[in-house]
C-alpha cells in the first residue's frame, strides 16, 4: 500500500495546483483558492516562502481571487501563476 511520507499543510483553503521544480529534487510550488503561492524544499514541513498574489481584501470585502495553476519556467529563472481573473503573474525565483 501507499504510505504518506511528509504531509505539507500551510494555505488556508483547497490546494488547486502543484508543481515540481524540473531542477531540483527538493523544490515544490504551490497554489490555492486562498490567493497565495507556497515555494516547498521538502526537507521541511513548513514552506520557505508565502507569496500573496494579490492583497488580501479588508475585512468584510470580497475573497481574494483564487490561483487554478502553477508552473516553473526553468529557463527564464520564473514561476506563473494564473486564477480566476485571468491574470498570469511572474514571480522570479532562485533555487
Amino acid at each position: 500500500g501507499l504510505a504518506v511520507k511528509l504531509r505539507l499543510a500551510s494555505h488556508k483553503n483547497m490546494v488547486s495546483g502543484v508543481r515540481w521544480s524540473s531542477t531540483s529534487s527538493y523544490a515544490l510550488a504551490s497554489c490555492s483558492y486562498d490567493g497565495t503561492l507556497k515555494f516547498w524544499d521538502m526537507r521541511s514541513s513548513t514552506p520557505l516562502y508565502t507569496v500573496r498574489a494579490v492583497e488580501p481584501p479588508a475585512t468584510g470585502g470580497p475573497l481574494p481571487p483564487k490561483l487554478l495553476a502553477v508552473d516553473w519556467d526553468v529557463e527564464h529563472g520564473v514561476v506563473l501563476a494564473g486564477g480566476e481573473e485571468g491574470k498570469l503573474r511572474v514571480f522570479a525565483v532562485n533555487e
